[in-house]
């Protein structure tokens, strides 16, 4: 079961795509909605989409102690190599949505740098606190 305190970043993160992204959430990691869709091995927290352009968006949230986790890296790795393979956005980049609490950004960044994925921040994986 997830800790009370990942179910509040989840939310946080949905309700945040939905209102400042406008994204429409097909999937997401709580009680009540549909379980996100497994993508080569790995299962979001947040799976969603662009209604206007069709692009896929997927969302994680990471408290502290998970942020530089084994699994946690192996995700960062999977999600944010994700491309479209059909439809209009065929070829694009799946943006990666990732929340952490606010005292976890630093580490997160230090976790994305250690990864080679920090030249992706700002253009295909997205930083939220909380």
């Amino acid at each position: 079961m997830a800790s009370e305190q990942h179910q509040q970043l989840v939310k946080a993160l949905m309700n945040a795509l939905i209102n400042q992204n406008r994204i429409s959430i097909d999937n997401v990691a709580l009680e009540g909605y549909a379980t996100p869709p497994n993508l080569n091995g790995y299962i979001p927290d947040i799976y969603g989409h662009d209604p206007v352009t069709g692009l896929v968006v997927l969302g994680e949230a990471k408290t502290t102690d998970d942020i530089d986790s084994q699994n946690s890296q192996s995700q960062y790795i999977a999600f944010s190599s994700r491309i479209m393979s059909s439809g209009p956005q065929q070829g694009k980049v799946v943006p990666l949505h990732v929340i952490v609490p606010k005292d976890g950004e630093s580490q997160l960044k230090a976790t994305l740098y250690k990864l080679g994925l920090s030249n992706k921040i700002g253009l295909s994986i997205y930083i939220w606190t909380m």
